[in-house]
């Protein structure tokens, strides 16, 4: 795993403007540019990434631009990350994509040619011309359910969607005809896609409608007889003041909610000059029930406690408020202290529960949860990183939430695995006099996106001593990926190329 300081090799060539392509897809679009001194490049076969299927319900949106060279015969060699704007997010994806590109030369005879680049653009909103209603199907409105769906097709020279198809669902089985229908009712700008060009779209369903302030609504007495539980679903306008207007009810558990219901909704508040229409929100109504978990947000591992191979747990003391959101978080106990403490509490702000009802009404609950962090090994035996494609995704193990009285012998059962090492940087900052340059890692990923036998591979403008070389092989072998999945299946990925900036800064 040595450098090779033979190659002072020119990493970048100086690249025009010259746009050859803008596609859009998955939805990626792509721009390539040729280099200042070379033919112009015209694209023959120009595969388009997929968007990562475990980032879907991110709904993350990313840049990764990818340097590579161009073949006599038009086959693309040594492709390389040079910039991305989510590291570790979509960086494979580009690659695997660049690989099977294909080009023609203009303006002069073939010839091996560097520094080509194009740029992916990943988003899940194909930004149709007009926003498209999904209708929410009613069976998921009896039962409050919420999802999304993914839907893959093409468009025709008129704007026109066709050959829609469902690629992915969660729930499955619940929003796909209302997903499909909505595409089948999108237009896009005719010159926008190629005729053979698949894109993507997400739908999401969902009963929230967020407004800047939560209300709590009023178990109404008529119900508490009854000992009545249940939800209320509410659509509505939004006027440009933020107002409500036009409440009304689309379906209800119980007929004794229904006004209680139009009630809270029609007291929400939502921000200005954002008005919209045939707004949802689901309303719940409970008579005696504990609190329930609805979502929870993974804590991030503190990139400088990866570093210094630091393991620990945080146990954090919170309310859940009348409306299920967390308030008054305090860390009550940590080991090693400060180092998880803000991890820990910025994540648990983020959950949100159904409250507790006492006899109908909302009611504020003391709970604890337990944050334990432990960093992935390299064995299969350790309770750290998972290898094989059976074992359960790291980025799975969230923590659990204990109520007060959990016996102590519990806590130490909650454990939460880090997201990622680090995340692929494009500087990286040296320590001592080392002269600025640059240099291309070279390393295979494996099928649970870590980093395997990095090797500098080029170097540019500086020399590198040993401690240096060694300082940044150290750095790469930290990088976590998002795995590479093709046809539902983890790969791996051999031959990854990453461009790093080095900067010097003096002790």
């Amino acid at each position: 795993m040595g450098t090779d300081k033979s190659k002072q090799i020119p990493l970048c060539v100086a690249l025009s403007v010259l746009t050859i392509a803008l596609m859009s897809s998955v939805f990626v679009r792509a721009v390539t540019t040729a280099p200042a001194d070379g033919n112009l490049l015209k694209e023959i076969e120009a595969p388009l990434p997929d968007y990562p299927k475990a980032l879907w319900t991110d709904l993350l949106e990313g840049m990764v631009t990818v340097m590579f060279d161009v073949t006599e015969e038009g086959d693309v060699e040594n492709p390389c990350i040079v910039n991305s704007s989510l590291p570790g997010k979509f960086e494979l994806y580009a690659l695997q994509a660049i690989k099977n590109h294909r080009y023609e030369q203009l303006g002069g005879p073939a010839r091996h040619m560097k520094g080509a680049t194009k740029s992916f653009f990943f988003s899940l909103d194909s930004e149709p011309m007009v926003p498209v209603k999904v209708k929410y199907p009613q069976t998921a409105l009896e039962s409050g359910a919420e999802g999304f769906v993914v839907v893959q097709f093409s468009v025709s020279e008129w704007g026109e969607v066709r050959g829609q198809q469902v690629v992915g669902a969660e729930p499955a089985g619940v929003f796909e005809a209302a997903a499909l229908d909505a595409a089948g009712r999108m237009k896009f700008e005719t010159t926008r896609f190629k005729p053979d060009q698949i894109v993507s779209h997400m739908f999401i369903f969902s009963l929230d409608s967020n407004p800047n302030e939560a209300v709590v609504a009023t178990y109404p007495a008529e119900a508490k007889e009854k000992q009545l539980h249940g939800h209320v679903i509410v659509e509505f306008d939004i006027n440009a003041d933020g107002e409500v207007e036009n409440p009304e009810v689309i379906y209800s558990d119980a007929s004794e909610f229904e006004t209680a219901a139009i009630t809270t909704v029609s007291q929400f508040s939502f921000d200005p000059d954002k008005p919209s229409t045939e707004v949802l929100h689901k309303i719940e109504f409970g008579f005696n029930q504990d609190w329930q978990s609805l979502s929870k947000v993974e804590p991030e591992y503190p990139e400088q406690a990866l570093l210094d191979n630091v393991e620990g747990y945080v146990i954090v003391r919170f309310e859940i408020a009348e409306t299920g959101s967390v308030e008054n978080v305090e860390v009550i106990e940590a080991n090693p202290p400060k180092i998880f403490d803000q991890s820990a509490l910025s994540a648990i702000k983020q959950f949100k529960y159904i409250p507790k009802y006492v006899d109908g009404q909302p009611t504020r609950t003391t709970a604890l949860t337990n944050v334990k962090y432990v960093i992935a090994r390299e064995d299969s035996t350790s309770p750290g990183r998972a290898l094989g494609d059976s074992s359960p995704d790291p980025r799975s193990q969230v923590p659990m939430v204990l109520p007060p009285n959990a016996p102590p012998h519990l806590r130490n059962a909650i454990v939460h695995r880090p997201k990622h090492r680090v995340n692929p940087t494009h500087t990286l900052f040296i320590e001592g006099n080392q002269k600025n340059g640059s240099v291309i890692v070279e390393f295979d990923v494996d099928k649970q996106g870590f980093v395997e036998r990095p090797n500098i591979v080029e170097v540019q403008g500086t020399v590198l001593s040993e401690d240096v070389s060694q300082q940044i092989l150290e750095e790469v072998g930290y990088y976590w990926y998002e795995p590479l999945v093709i046809d539902d299946l983890r790969v791996g990925s051999y031959g990854v190329r990453h461009l790093i900036e080095l900067r010097s800064q003096e002790d």
